[in-house]
């Protein structure tokens, strides 16, 4: 981002974790956020099935919340994905509230290339009924990449090596597959000394946990405020 809006995103954390200090555990408010009032404002959040006037989305008291908010209410310049929809907001001048400037469908299908692996099923005839609520990632751009969230991560999950050259479109085990698979490349072009046949025996056990944790959780916020942990926004003084 630019020097402004780096500042202004370092500021809107210092407010919101001081405004955290008097309210009660979860030290969050679902009414305001970070600083923007949906229901006021006659506003609302949108995704694939649902729209609300809280800040009740996933991680909206965290990193993903705070990213909305600078890029919609301060920023005012973004793009969202939802579904196969693709929304265009804007400032306009002297205006606090951002504009829509388009809401197009499969405007990005004409520029995707030939996907690598299918997920989720996106390539089968009858979609298995598990797999039927995730049709909206069969469009770009979330049929684009590999989301491996939580405890889902390839490194962290038992790996068998023929599934480096059979791929299946169920779930993720295509993408899982092809992560082992550039892992396998890499390892012999840099020498790193991994054994991808011994991974579950030799290599798993150390990757299996996260020292980091895997989800932003509202303990954590607790620890900022009750001054356990360094609190990261004094870096923008």
């Amino acid at each position: 981002p630019s020097s402004d809006t780096f500042m202004k995103y370092h500021e809107t954390v210092r407010l919101q974790h001081e405004k955290a200090k008097e309210l009660p555990y979860p030290h969050f408010s679902k009414h305001s956020g970070w600083g923007h009032a949906f229901r006021e404002h006659h506003d609302h959040w949108e995704a694939v099935t649902e729209k609300a006037g809280n800040w009740n989305f996933w991680a909206a008291h965290s990193d993903q919340g705070l990213m909305y908010y600078v890029a919609k209410y301060i920023k005012k310049d973004l793009s969202i994905a939802i579904g196969d929809r693709i929304q265009n907001w804007k400032a306009v001048e002297g205006q606090y509230m951002p504009e829509i400037e388009s809401d197009i469908t499969g405007v990005l299908i004409k520029y995707q290339p030939k996907l690598l692996a299918y997920q989720n099923s996106c390539n089968a005839v009858p979609t298995p009924v598990d797999e039927v609520k995730f049709h909206w990632k069969c469009t770009p751009p979330y049929d684009s990449f590999a989301h491996f969230y939580g405890k889902f991560k390839p490194w962290q999950s038992k790996y068998m090596i023929k599934d480096n050259t059979h791929y299946r479109e169920y779930k993720q085990k295509a993408a899982k597959s092809i992560w082992f698979r550039e892992l396998d490349e890499l390892n012999d072009k840099f020498n790193m000394g991994l054994v991808l046949t011994r991974w579950n025996k030799k290599h798993l056990p150390e990757m299996k946990r996260s020292s980091l944790g895997y989800v932003a959780l509202y303990s954590d916020r607790k620890d900022i405020i009750d001054g356990n942990v360094h609190d990261l926004s004094g870096y923008a003084k």
